[in-house]
């Protein structure tokens, strides 16, 4: 949520009116932006009104996530998502460091490390 899949997360909690709702407001200050910006600016227009808008509803969907107080990291879950760290660290000093054999060495790398934390998961 804090990394910016809060409308994802707004789904997941069955908060769907809401996602709807600042969809449609983001959609409709999106085209007023642009009708204003773009006859004077042109594509820099177009560019500055859908960025502004982009970011003013990613602000609207964080700020409704944080009034639904989801704890989403809880204490018991650290060694699951250390492992995913480490794994992600291990594939990453692997494939980019040491030059693993390509794309051939690398996707089965990747594939076995999936399964093993989709195994660890399961104590979880």
């Amino acid at each position: 949520m804090a990394l910016g899949f809060n409308g994802l997360t707004l789904k997941v909690l069955g908060k769907l009116r809401y996602v709807v709702t600042i969809n449609l407001l983001a959609a409709a200050v999106n085209v007023l932006i642009n009708l204003l910006l773009i006859p004077r600016f042109g594509a820099l227009g177009a560019a500055v009104g859908t960025a502004g808008t982009m970011v003013v509803h990613n602000i609207l969907k964080q700020r409704i996530t944080s009034c639904f107080r989801h704890q989403c990291f809880r204490p018991k879950y650290f060694p699951f998502y250390g492992l995913i760290t480490l794994c992600a660290g291990g594939l990453l000093l692997l494939i980019r460091f040491f030059h693993a054999g390509g794309i051939y060495v690398a996707l089965p790398l990747i594939g076995l490390t999936t399964l093993l934390v989709f195994r660890a998961s399961r104590h979880f």
